[in-house]
This record gives structure tokens, sequence and C-alpha cells, in this order.
């Protein structure tokens, strides 16, 4: 079943000359991203950190403990706010492996002649069985 995961780590967002804004996340290594304005960076800061996390959930790295906002000092052209995103956990397992399967030729002949796919049908079946609705 798919989990969903709701995320939110603190982001250091700085003014940079030019107008450009840069922002890092200062619990995760090496996550850095940039935008022309505030709400560019606030969407590649989102892109970045699902990046990131989902990269952790499927190496089954344990996540960093977010820290608190008011602990974490600024410049004065910097400011800090949370940042959120969504990352679904079973698409970082959801790794695909062959199945043999056995059934009756004349159902073979006649699913081939449909253009039936059998990976999909399967899963299709699994699905309905396990109750499963996605």
């Amino acid at each position: 079943m798919s989990k969903i995961h709701d995320v939110i780590y603190p982001a250091i967002f700085t003014q940079e000359e030019g107008g450009v804004w840069s922002v890092e996340f200062p619990d995760i290594k090496n996550a850095v991203t940039q935008g022309d304005s505030v709400e560019d960076a606030y969407r590649m800061a989102v892109e970045l950190l699902s990046a990131m996390v989902f990269d952790d959930i499927k190496a089954r790295k344990e996540l960093p403990k977010p820290s608190e906002v008011a602990k974490i000092s600024h410049a004065d052209n910097e400011f800090v706010t949370l940042v959120s995103s969504r990352v679904a956990a079973v698409s970082a397992s959801e790794s695909y492996v062959r199945v043999n399967c056995t059934l009756p030729e004349w159902m073979k002949t006649e699913a081939a002649a449909a253009n039936i796919d059998f990976s999909k049908t399967l899963q299709e079946g699994l699905r309905e069985k396990l109750g499963i609705d996605r």
C-alpha cells in the first residue's frame, strides 16, 4: 500500500547580489538550490526536498530530525521558513520483478489476439484480490 509522508524541514532563504534567492536546508547535507524570485526559489526548494527525501527513503536511510525554526540563526538578508513536501514511500520500494505464470494455451492465444497486456492484467487482478485501490 502507498504510504504518503508529509515532510517538513526548515530552509534558509538568502537574497544574493543581483536579486537571486538561494535556499539551504541546514538539516540535509548538500541540499542547496536557488531561484530568480522568492516564489521560484520556494518551488525549487520543494522540488529539491522531495528528491532528496525520496532518495533517502529509497536507500532506507533514516531521515534527519528537522531543527526548530526559532533556533536557526540567520543574517539580515536571510529568512527562515518551513518547506513542505509529500513523498510517496511506496514509489521508493516499488521495483518490478519478473513473474512466471501458467495458463491454458487457448487463453494465451485469445488474450494475445485481443492485445491484452499480461503484466497489466495480472497487476489489476492482484490489486483487486488484495483490496489495493491504486
